[in-house]
């Protein structure tokens, strides 16, 4: 509301001196329209202000209603489950490799896994050294990942999802100080759609709080 008294002020002000220049400098019976204008402004301007205050704290309060104090953190804490679950299961999958007698027989065993790749650090990154593909995938895909892995480069253990291939889950397990070891594994695909409406439901709720906060208080109503 500071914003609106700030206008309100600079108008009253400007106003103000063009009615006194134009009232000093007019003939007599123009005056009384100088102040006939003056009493019509006022009859506008008076009733104004309380309205306003009224509609600011109409729509600060319905705000309030959709805007729940901390509604955000079950959001925050259903995504941070839904990666604490796919980690643990990619780890799962890792130790499953590790003590499989060969990687054929792995990939017959876990159809959902579409590849895992050993990575050792080279000038404080860590770059594909090995490849280890699920025979049933396609010839595309397997180019596809063949491509993706060796352009892939990173410091820190990724765990995030492939572009264009939003089904497959990307965690690696660090094996020593300058090794690592990624698996891709797909997911149900009923997983992904919760896990974007989630994330489509926090996005909402903060571009509405910054909205309330730093639009809706301080900006917009008051600059109309």
């Amino acid at each position: 509301m500071t914003i609106f008294f700030i206008w309100l002020g600079i108008i009253f002000l400007l106003l103000t001196i063009y009615l006194l220049i134009l009232y000093k400098k007019s003939a007599r019976g123009f005056r009384f329209q100088v102040k006939l204008t003056i009493i019509f402004i006022l009859l506008v301007l008076v009733p104004t202000i309380p309205l306003t205050a009224f509609i600011s704290s109409l729509a600060t309060k319905s705000m309030e209603m959709f805007l729940l104090p901390g509604l955000d953190q079950p959001l925050l804490h259903s995504l941070d489950m839904m990666k604490r679950y796919l980690d643990r299961e990619a780890n799962y999958l890792l130790n499953e490799f590790a003590r499989s007698s060969s990687p054929e027989y792995f990939f017959r065993q876990r159809k959902q896994v579409k590849f895992v790749a050993e990575f050792a650090k080279e000038n404080e990154a860590f770059a594909c050294k090995m490849k280890f593909f699920n025979p049933a995938i396609t010839a595309p895909n397997n180019i596809f990942f063949s491509h993706f892995l060796d352009t892939l480069s990173f410091q820190q253990v990724p765990t995030s999802f492939i572009d264009n291939e939003r089904t497959i889950f990307l965690s690696a397990m660090p094996l020593d100080s300058a090794r690592a070891r990624l698996i891709g594994f797909e997911i149900d695909p009923e997983f992904i759609n919760v896990k974007e409406e989630i994330a489509q439901s926090l996005r909402v709720y903060n571009s509405l709080s910054l909205l309330k906060n730093s639009v809706i208080e301080e900006q917009l109503i008051w600059s109309m």
